[in-house]
């Protein structure tokens, strides 16, 4: 395109008549009798050399976009982000334990290229605890996933469409299972290239400063939760040795198939691997590069999967074991899951300070249990319906009456008193504020409970770490005050909830300070935190590969 303008420009110059002696070219002799028609003959070729200069600016113009253009591509195959440098330098050997170079990486290039990091190694007790908390019933339970020598594979993921922090969540998941079971890291778009703004109440979520590995959540090995499978932030540079199968994935409507069979391909390497590590030869890597939306291939290979799982053949492939096919998508509970989730450093800290201020403001001590509620109220659902086990559709209504009904209700003869005020965290999507306050007047009528605004206490601890220095502006957003809710209420001794789902006139039976946590089925750690019981059901509703359990009336899942 710039070679084709410059010809252009080029030619239009040689066009142009030549100009008066003043700027030392031939001049011409005019009487004054066609002096008119000589001021009319040059306005022509003024207005001409105007447009000459023009096209001379935008040409100036377009290839300094194209030049930006692709440095931001080359950014993108390797990003590199602008704090890399800025703060502490790991050493090789944290490097080599967090997956960003394997051992037969070229050592000198690691060094050369040594990209630091921040919050993810944080090894303070609370942070360790809580990694292990979120991966201890996973790696309890029966291991159905295949075994890594090494995670040394990289997949690259290049997806620049935007939307919620849900949306983008669920695709990292799958991609973390998939990345595990191939023996493979992930990289995915940083926030500034995958989170809408139109979820937060600003556009600091989506700076270019942010990650989403240091800022908000990655995937982690639930085998190992040292081991970071999914991040923005893992090293993707060619190792000394060379990679050895590159594939390149580019999907749309018109070919979804083309990702399984990438995915088959790359099974077969790692079998390969498997081989040359069992003899004398370095094994080499993949690297596989998936461009294209996610939507449209996720159901295709979700069916994939399926029909592989209960049929046994494998397309392209030695046979896989069926216990090993790695989770994919939201809906099903019978494909192995490989990784979890894991809030960044960063968020947990805040969480923390948040439940230790909870702390000292109800008197608890330091070494003694936080015992608290969490209630749950979705306003927007007032206005949306949803499909029942009966077919029915129905809405969750949620104005001050019937919530004066329903906590009444639900805590009528429970008796708080000697266990002092207990306080019962509020989230909710409501906006306005003589109905929130309403809300928090009905709770503090019922004696021994205290209504905190969530939203609220982790607001104000942002706050206070913008103002010591201990965070960024940037963390003052929506999408962070989510993640920490959720981090917070992890440890909620009872959890209530209003909204399409669960829209319950009496939830008495859910009302209890003991510490089973095998009750607590929102301490999983997963999104959305308090859609885990009812889920299976009422996303498998839109499953198109289980419908049939709906046909036979199966009713959400009891507590």
């Amino acid at each position: 395109h710039c070679i084709l303008i410059i010809i252009i420009i080029v030619v239009i110059s040689a066009m142009l008549p030549q100009s008066s002696a003043a700027d030392g070219s031939p001049q011409q002799n005019y009487s004054s009798s066609t002096a008119v028609e000589d001021t009319s003959r040059r306005r022509p070729q003024q207005i001409f050399q105007q447009g000459h200069r023009i096209c001379l600016c935008l040409l100036f113009g377009f290839v300094t976009l194209t030049f930006t253009r692709n440095m931001a591509v080359l950014a993108e195959v390797n990003p590199v982000h602008e704090d890399s440098h800025a703060n502490i330098v790991e050493n090789r050997d944290q490097r080599l334990k967090r997956g960003d170079i394997g051992s037969d990486f070229d050592a000198a290039t690691a060094a050369e290229n040594n990209i630091s990091k921040i919050d993810i190694n944080d090894t303070s007790t609370s942070v360790r605890d809580y990694r292990n908390k979120r991966t201890q019933t996973q790696a309890d339970a029966p291991s159905c996933r295949r075994h890594c020598p090494n995670l040394n594979n990289r997949i690259v993921i290049k997806m620049k469409q935007k939307a919620g922090l849900l949306d983008r969540t669920y695709i990292m998941r799958a991609w973390a299972n998939v990345g595990r079971f191939l023996c493979a890291r992930v990289v995915v778009p940083p926030p500034n290239d995958w989170l809408t703004g139109k979820h937060n109440n600003s556009s600091m979520a989506t700076a270019k400063k942010t990650s989403f590995e240091k800022d908000f959540l990655y995937f982690v090995d639930v085998d190992d939760p040292d081991q970071i499978i999914l991040s923005d932030r893992i090293d993707v540079r060619e190792p000394g040795g060379g990679w050895g199968l590159q594939i390149e994935t580019v999907t749309d409507n018109t070919n979804p198939e083309i990702v399984m069979e990438h995915f088959l391909q790359a099974y077969q390497f790692t079998e390969k691997q498997d081989k040359d590590k069992a003899g004398e030869d370095e094994p080499k890597h993949f690297l596989w590069t998936v461009r294209g939306k996610y939507h449209s291939y996720n159901m295709h290979f979700l069916k994939s999967l399926y029909k592989m799982k209960e049929t046994g053949i494998v397309d392209g492939a030695d046979s896989i074991p069926s216990q090993q096919f790695p989770k994919w998508e939201r809906y099903q509970d019978d494909l192995c899951v490989y990784a979890a989730k894991m809030e960044s450093a960063s968020i947990l800290q805040t969480a923390e300070r948040v439940k230790q201020n909870l702390k000292g403001r109800f008197g608890v001590g330091e070494n003694e249990p936080l015992n608290f509620g969490y209630l749950h109220v979705r306003r927007g659902d007032a206005r949306k319906k949803v499909e029942d086990d009966k077919g029915h559709r129905h809405s969750c209504y949620t104005e001050l009456p019937k919530m004066a009904r329903y906590l009444d209700c639900t805590f009528h003869e429970t008796n708080f008193s000697k266990n002092g005020s207990i306080p019962l965290l509020v989230g909710s999507d409501e906006t306005n504020a003589t109905y929130r306050q309403g809300l928090f007047s009905l709770i503090n009528n019922i004696p021994n409970l205290q209504a905190v605004d969530l939203d609220n206490e982790v607001l104000g601890e942002i706050a206070n770490e913008i103002a010591s220095g201990k965070a960024s502006r940037h963390k003052r957003n929506n999408y962070s005050v989510f993640l920490i809710s959720l981090a917070i209420i992890e440890d909620a001794s009872f959890y209530l909830r209003q909204h399409r789902v669960w829209c319950n006139d009496c939830d008495a039976d859910l009302i209890s300070l003991d510490e089973d946590e095998s009750r607590k089925w929102w301490s999983t750690g997963w999104l959305p935190v308090d859609w885990s019981v009812g889920l299976n059901w009422y996303q498998q509703s839109g499953n198109p590969f289980r419908r049939k359990d709906r046909h036979r009336g199966v009713s959400p899942p009891e507590i």
